[in-house]
């Protein structure tokens, strides 16, 4: 059997300066021989095409919905091929299916075929005159419901974008399959699956002139058949509902849980516009608020249990608290007044749940600032940061100081995170340079703060200072983790214990992330630490060192850009939002979608206790809490419960 062979990649860019012919392009490989796939050797029933059993079979796979909001639908859909409005799908005839005795073991073959061109030059045979020029027919699908994996094969004929010539047609496996969140049922001895998640091989990406990468998500399938379910393990999640926040994912926003019952979605304002908010339930992402908040830069953070945002008043330059009332509006409860920020640039506010504390680091553009902490009594205090070159002498020779602390111009997510001590950890993300301005001499440094003062975590920066890693999660035990969510796979651990500060990884790629990126991360109450890899579409459960546990493998994931490092978390009873992005068919923007992945089974552990509340401000709010908030715009695409997947 032949199959594609991976190929240079393209970007959109790329593709259209092909179609046009302006610049000449490497070809790609050309199709190579590969051995046979052995059949399974296992006990099993064949049913041909137009028996009986074989009449409550179906197929139904969207391709990628992305990829028909770019090119459209297809040109023609014959030989048992059909569009499914209802549920989104490309239907196939089924013509065989082989089940093995245990249902363990599924095989669906089945007929239809889907042309698509695009980029077509008017009055030209479409065979010839179209840039792209596709065609998916006969798939099939290898079902192991024993381990919950499988594999998707077509047969492909497809002009490459680089070469312009035509490969196949000939079978190629496309994805492989996960039924780790898919749903299975049977009624009158019919099985069906569905939610069958489906993410490209390199050669299924080559089919697509690599337009995409080896691991990119496909729509999910569905499938049907006669025969008995399978007596597996079930899935400890589903995926449940989906909501655009209409904010596109350049965007550095954030969300976190404001109570038990609600999540706050957080966008920056984009050119001159406003900071904005989305109050969800958490249960069913159904939106209950939305407006204009008055923050500076949409920093916030959140006392979680305590249904306690902290943000910082646009119009009172002072630290403001909201929270959200049982009918889900996010309402002002006052301002923090004694806490002076004069004419300083809030870069990051942190809360710290061990002793109800909150932080605030301010800039002024000029290598100073002030770190500002209001105690559990609502006192506030402010503390000038100490001269960079008094506490790192890596910089004493800097060409410039002034970002020591942050960039005081940009809304990119900086971390105040919370240590177990009640202290904090704080990344400025910038890049100093020597006294010449053309070498890095420090970049991606921690900085420890607390009442005490300010210092340097030794050996925090990562080494040869390749990324700043702005984002930082700190585990109850004093595991620090970065990333940068802008830049692949690498991560840093370090542990903070007894007041001193060890490393225990160096940043390293994470093993598995070689080829795809750590959106962002989050920890689990029972332990675990999982990596969201959207451009993977999986969730990785990992150990406190960043060992595998097992993952997730989601549909219709997408990488999320630049968009903030805090879009997922777990919510109490154990269900998980995590952040994908999708196209905006209108304006081809790519947004930020929040998604809820629903415990099958709540999580055994120990809720956390409710903490001591810290006072709240003891000066009425400058701005009166209103219980209907002035409301921001509808987003661009309205929020549905099932989107179009990409």
């Amino acid at each position: 059997m032949k199959i594609f062979t991976s190929g240079t990649r393209l970007s959109k860019g790329a593709c259209a300066l092909a179609v046009a012919g302006a610049v000449a392009l490497p070809l790609a490989p050309v199709l190579a021989e590969n051995i046979n796939i052995a059949a399974q050797n296992v006990a099993a029933q064949n049913v041909a095409a137009g028996d009986q059993a074989t009449a409550g079979a179906s197929f139904g796979w969207g391709v990628r919905a992305s990829f028909l909001s770019y090119n459209g639908m297809p040109r023609e859909m014959t030989d048992g091929a059909a569009w499914d409005a209802t549920a989104k799908q490309f239907t196939f005839t089924p013509t065989s299916t082989t089940v093995s005795e245990d249902g363990k073991q599924v095989t669906l073959q089945a007929a239809g075929r889907l042309w698509f061109t695009g980029h077509c030059a008017e009055g030209q045979d479409p065979e010839t005159g179209c840039a792209l020029n596709l065609t998916f027919s006969n798939p099939r699908v290898e079902l192991n419901l024993a381990d919950g994996t499988g594999s998707l094969y077509m047969t492909v004929r497809t002009k490459n974008y680089a070469s312009g010539k035509f490969e196949g047609p000939m079978e190629v496996k496309m994805a492989t399959l996960s039924t780790g969140t898919a749903k299975q049922s049977e009624k009158d001895g019919v099985v069906s699956i569905s939610g069958i998640s489906a993410n490209l091989t390199a050669d299924g990406n080559h089919a697509f002139s690599d337009f995409y990468n080896e691991g990119a998500s496909l729509d999910p399938l569905s499938i049907s058949y006669n025969g008995s379910a399978a007596n597996t393990p079930k899935s400890a999640y589903s995926v449940a509902e989906s909501y655009n926040t209409g904010a596109g994912v350049s965007l550095p926003q954030n969300t976190a849980r404001l109570g038990q019952n609600h999540i706050v979605h957080v966008a920056p304002p984009s050119f001159g516009g406003d900071t904005t908010y989305t109050v969800l339930t958490s249960s069913n992402l159904k939106m209950t608020d939305t407006g204009v908040l008055k923050a500076i830069k949409g920093v916030f953070a959140v006392d979680a249990d305590g249904n306690r945002m902290l943000v910082i008043g646009s119009e009172t330059n002072k630290p403001e608290l909201y929270t959200v009332t049982a009918e889900g509006k996010l309402v002002s409860s006052g301002t923090y007044s004694d806490a002076e920020l004069g004419a300083n640039t809030v870069k990051a506010i942190g809360y710290n749940p061990a002793n109800n504390t909150w932080g605030i680091v301010s800039v002024d553009g000029q290598g100073g600032g002030k770190l500002t902490i209001i105690d559990a009594s609502g006192k506030a205090t402010s503390q000038a940061l100490p001269k960079p070159d008094s506490i790192d002498p890596q910089v004493v020779n800097a060409y410039s100081l002034d970002e020591y602390y942050g960039d005081s111009f940009s809304n990119n997510t900086v971390t105040l995170a919370p240590l177990p001590d009640g202290s904090f950890v704080y990344a400025p993300s910038t890049s100093i340079y020597d006294a010449a301005g053309e070498k890095v001499v420090q970049k991606g440094h921690l900085l420890h703060m607390s009442s005490n003062g300010v210092s340097l975590v030794p050996n925090s920066s990562p080494a040869g200072y390749d990324t700043a890693l702005p984002s930082t999660l700190v585990s109850p035990k004093g595991y620090i983790y970065r990333w940068n969510n802008w830049y692949g796979g690498k991560v840093q651990i370090l542990k903070y214990e007894n007041g001193t500060f060890s490393v225990v990884r160096e940043s390293a790629t994470l093993e598995g992330f070689e080829k795809t990126e750590v959106a962002t991360m989050f920890l689990t109450r029972a332990g675990n630490v999982v990596v969201v890899d959207a451009s993977g579409s999986r969730l990785v459960f990992m150990d406190e060192t960043l060992n595998k546990v097992n993952e997730v493998v989601l549909s219709s994931m997408r990488k999320t850009d630049k968009s903030g490092g805090y879009n997922a978390l777990e919510l109490p009873n154990g269900d998980i939002i995590y952040p994908t992005s999708f196209e905006n068919p209108n304006t081809y923007e790519d947004q930020l979608w929040l998604n809820r992945l629903a415990a099958n089974s709540a999580p055994e552990q120990t809720p956390a206790p409710e903490p001591t509340k810290s006072a709240e401000p003891t000066v009425a709010p400058t701005v009166a809490p209103t219980a209907e908030p002035t409301k921001a715009p509808e987003p661009t695409v309205a929020p549905t419960a099932e989107p179009t997947k990409p």
